[in-house]
């Protein structure tokens, strides 16, 4: 419970700094909530919105492409990883990544617009 309250914390100060504009810190306190725990998509989520933000998108890839491996059937995921990858200029990756999508939710595949 102790690691749970010490990442909870880590999440919220990387939240504050990021607002503050202190990317650097607020990066920081987000490698520190992967430390306590290597899986934690929130302090994954972060890091990929701030380097997207900074136009760093081979490190948002990055993290993004980690969010995916953690949940490989979300398809929000997916289609952010895509969109990173076609800002990139990666057009093939994102098509397959669309592609991906769609194939989770083949029985209503326009759902994923809606």
């Amino acid at each position: 419970m102790k690691i749970q309250i010490k990442l909870q914390e880590k999440l919220e100060i990387g939240a504050k700094l990021t607002k503050l504009g202190n990317i650097p810190e607020a990066i920081e306190q987000y490698f520190l909530a992967l430390e306590l725990q290597p899986n934690c998509t929130d302090a994954l989520v972060a890091l990929v919105n701030i380097h997207e933000k900074n136009q760093e998108l081979d490190k948002a890839i990055n993290y993004q492409e980690q969010e995916v491996k953690l949940m490989p059937k979300n398809r929000d995921e997916k289609v952010k990883l895509g969109l990173l990858m076609l800002a990139m200029g990666k057009a093939q990756e994102a098509i397959d990544y669309y592609q991906q999508v769609i194939a989770i939710n083949y029985e209503q595949p326009a759902e994923m617009y809606s």
